[in-house]
């Protein structure tokens, strides 16, 4: 339980500063880097790895419990290739968080086309590579269609959510999670 709480605290730390860090970052990344570690080590006793990317905006941090990755508009590095993506995914943001036995993603994009097209391509992409269906539920609200969906296949939990966007396209989030 210790190791839990003291993981959690961690890696929230690390987010935090990440954030605080990639503000900084336009005006000296060295600078944003040695702060936010800095910060980091004295808040957890522990040594705390910054990187970020002054131009994508992207943060990563290493800690003796893990890793964390947050920023990026392209799938996280180790995204599970079996996990099936919507054509014309367009990322705006996407995490990876854990290590190789315990890792988690996050991506949040849009599409340009209708929530309930989207749902549709989605599950039936799931079904036809033979993942576990364990929960489906739509709703309409309006004009808003949303469609939240889970799978499971091997070590692999995906929770899916589509909703329609003011635009007229779709939102879309994935969370994504293993246990080896």
């Amino acid at each position: 339980m210790l190791r839990v709480r003291r993981s959690l605290r961690h890696l929230a730390l690390a987010g935090a500063l990440g954030a605080l860090a990639t503000g900084a970052a336009c005006s000296s990344e060295d600078l944003a880097d040695r702060v936010a570690e800095g910060i980091a080590e004295r808040a957890t006793d522990e040594d705390v790895d910054f990187d970020i990317d002054s131009e994508s905006g992207q943060v990563n941090v290493s800690t003796p419990d893990g890793d964390f990755s947050l920023g990026s508009d392209e799938l996280p590095e180790g995204f599970p290739s079996e996990v099936p993506l919507p054509e014309g995914l367009s990322i705006v943001t996407s995490m990876r968080m854990g290590e190789s036995d315990t890792t988690a993603f996050t991506i949040v994009g849009q599409v340009d086309r209708s929530a309930a097209e989207v749902a549709d391509e989605i599950t039936g992409a799931f079904d036809a590579d033979g993942w576990d269906e364990t929960m489906l539920t739509t709703s309409s609200f309006g004009d808003t269609d949303s469609t939240a969906a889970s799978y499971t296949k091997a070590t692999w939990t995906v929770n899916v959510s589509i909703t329609g966007g003011s635009d007229g396209g779709a939102d879309v989030s994935y969370s994504v999670s293993n246990e080896a």
